[in-house]
């Protein structure tokens, strides 16, 4: 995919357009703001800090975080572990498809969001 990243890339960030809005699709719920983005999954959740800019293609890369949950109720002295994650997507009109890297995994997730769709999830059960 394209590399406009979310500090920077081909457009200046006087005239890049944030991307904005509620996205869902298949297990997965993401909000885009002025400030960044909060992805929910069913079993997981991530963030992306700082506005997602698309290039003039629709495409863009942005660094994050990301957090796996496991099943069962949370444990007071067991925290979710954190871990750098890069969010690389291409916007199509009310598409976006989007791809999900978390550092130290080989698998790269694929999610079809469409705007404004919101999608039920199952709690990491």
């Amino acid at each position: 995919m394209g590399a406009l990243c979310v500090a920077g890339g081909s457009q200046s960030a006087e005239t890049a357009t944030p991307l904005l809005g509620s996205w869902g699709g298949e297990r997965v719920n993401v909000v885009f703001g002025a400030d960044g983005a909060r992805l929910a999954y069913d079993c997981a959740a991530g963030a992306i800090a700082g506005p997602v800019l698309p290039d003039s293609r629709g495409r863009f890369t942005a660094s994050g975080t990301h957090q796996a949950y496991r099943p069962g109720p949370d444990r007071a002295d067991e925290a979710a572990t954190t871990r750098a994650a890069t969010y690389e997507g291409h916007l199509t009109g009310t598409l976006l498809e989007l791809q999900v890297r978390v550092d130290g995994d080989a698998t790269v997730q694929r999610y079809r969001l469409e705007k404004d769709r919101k999608v039920k999830l199952a709690r990491c059960l």
